[in-house]
């Protein structure tokens, strides 16, 4: 008969379930993988083959993270917009013996407002850097880089290095914007 793995362990002693609601809420609060598999009592490299193996147990820590930034996103949306907090006090009016003590409830309502890093966060992450609070000195940066942008091609950049003249060249790659620089030396 064949040596059972760690996950069919679990399932005989009916702890499945438990490991996978332990597993998805280590993954929710950012538990290295190190210390749940310390909980475990397994290895890391243990745990990496079941998760090869058993792909319902990186599901279950993909969905716990993805789970876990809705739940971020919508905290920071609530920062962003404003909310109000319903706070509540009980005060005891002891009379002493002549009446039996009263209780008051008081409930006030403050209103929490919107906080302005929180919104421009939120606007540049999903809609640009036009919304950022340094739009402008980016802006300013990236025509500095536009009007002293010097296009060179290899034998520039060989011709150059032969002289042992140090300069950093930017070579534009023509996929997309992206920009690589290297040093000549």
């Amino acid at each position: 008969m064949a040596n059972k793995d760690t996950y069919q362990l679990w399932v005989e002693t009916r702890k499945l379930d438990e490991v996978f609601e332990f597993i998805k809420e280590c993954s929710r609060k950012l538990v290295t993988q190190k210390e749940m598999c310390k909980h475990l009592g397994i290895t890391q490299d243990t745990f990496t083959r079941l998760k090869r193996k058993y792909p319902e147990i990186e599901k279950a820590q993909f969905e716990a993270k993805i789970n876990l930034k809705m739940d971020l996103t919508g905290a920071l949306y609530k920062r962003a917009i404003g909310y109000d907090v319903t706070e509540e006090t009980q005060h005891i009016d002891d009379a002493g013996k002549t009446r039996a003590p009263r209780r008051k409830i008081v409930r006030t309502t403050r209103h929490i407002p919107a906080d302005k890093y929180s919104a421009v966060y939120l606007l540049t992450k999903h809609f640009g850097r036009e919304y950022s609070d340094k739009a402008y000195e980016l802006k300013i940066l990236e025509e500095k880089i536009k009007a002293s942008k010097e296009e060179w091609t290899i034998d520039d950049i060989i011709t150059t290095k032969n002289i042992k003249y140090k300069k950093m060249v930017s070579i534009q790659i023509f996929s997309g914007m992206n920009l690589l620089n290297i040093l000549v030396s």
